[in-house]
């Protein structure tokens, strides 16, 4: 067997005869290096970001957005929020950040991320579109119930800018 296709720009050809088997360890490392220089790295190695929200097309937009780099939950209430942290806890699977909207049909973002703090040690992003008070807000802050805090309408550059800094 001779060399194989250039992959890519960022990837070397490399000789496929030491790689032959489906079950070769080499190739296996190989293609896992390739998919993590081209940014796709194994799911288990991802960071995990849940995202609360009651508006269906923003858990959309965030899901298409977010998922090229992180393992993205989502769910649509802050009662679905805390029971999936509960479930998650229980498998022992760890959730990275939550992006929490503050305005939810059942239950506050606020009063949501202080259940959350209780159950597991997650670090929140609280969303929201409303002018908060400065006291919930520094409230939130100071007690570490939150990390930041994002008001809506939310460039998807920003979010990212957002996420990699509470992801640290």
């Amino acid at each position: 067997m001779g060399k194989a296709a250039v992959l890519g720009p960022q990837d070397r050809s490399f000789d496929m005869s030491q790689y032959r088997g489906n079950n070769s360890a080499r190739g296996q490392e190989y293609m896992n290096a390739v998919q993590k220089k081209r940014g796709r790295i194994d799911n288990f190695a991802r960071k995990t970001i849940l995202v609360c929200d009651d508006e269906t097309d923003l858990l959309l937009m965030f899901r298409i957005h977010l998922e090229s780099q992180y393992n993205v939950l989502t769910v649509d209430s802050g009662k679905a929020c805390i029971d999936k942290l509960i479930d998650r806890k229980n498998k022992d699977e760890k959730v990275d950040l939550l992006l929490l909207d503050y305005k939810l049909g059942d239950i506050s973002g606020d009063v949501v991320a202080r259940k959350v703090k209780d159950i597991v040690n997650t670090k929140i992003v609280l969303i929201t579109a409303f002018e908060l008070d400065d006291k919930v807000i520094q409230d939130l802050v100071q007690n570490k119930y939150v990390v930041d805090v994002i008001k809506k309408p939310i460039l998807l550059e920003q979010l990212s800018q957002k996420i990699e800094e509470n992801m640290k």
